[in-house]
């Protein structure tokens, strides 16, 4: 099967839901976990489709620090250590960021469905992504560090 395929087959709702749930019990009694509390053997069954990014400054840049290879196939290119405004396209860049931004506000995950634009399959097929969103902290105080669980899903017919 090809990864295409595999990402197709993700239990959406299982995934993001089992994801929310790691994210709060790490959380505990602080406002959001530490980065390094999500460990490789936490994150073991959903890995390929994690990204790890870091907001950088004040008036924060995000950078990709880690990309899991189904994240990298779907994207068609591998953006570790790439910042976002760097290679997502101006017309785009708000979207993309704007489930950073709300984490940062909100100490909460965030979830939504990437542009159809944003993600295109070698055959030119628009490719369906869900993106949750867990915002973390390198140091138990600033919110600047993010898992994201990228998943290509089937959409529901209309």
């Amino acid at each position: 099967m090809s990864i295409l395929g595999e990402l197709a087959a993700i239990d959406l709702e299982k995934a993001t839901a089992a994801l929310r749930a790691l994210w709060s019990r790490l959380k505990g009694e602080t406002r959001v976990p530490l980065r390094s509390d999500f460990s490789p053997e936490l994150l073991k069954p959903w890995l390929p489709n994690i990204v790890i990014v870091e907001a950088v400054g004040a008036a924060p840049r995000f950078r990709v620090r880690l990309a899991g290879t189904a994240a990298v196939s779907f994207a068609g290119r591998d953006f570790t250590d790439r910042f976002l405004d760097d290679v997502i396209p101006p017309e785009h860049y708000q979207a993309t960021i704007a489930p950073y931004v709300g984490a940062m506000a909100s100490g909460q995950p965030m979830e939504d469905d990437i542009l159809r634009e944003q993600f295109i399959a070698p055959d030119g097929t628009h490719l369906p992504v869900r993106r949750l969103v867990m915002p973390c902290s390198s140091d138990g105080r600033a919110i600047d560090r993010f898992v994201v669980g990228l998943f290509l899903y089937r959409p529901q017919s209309s």
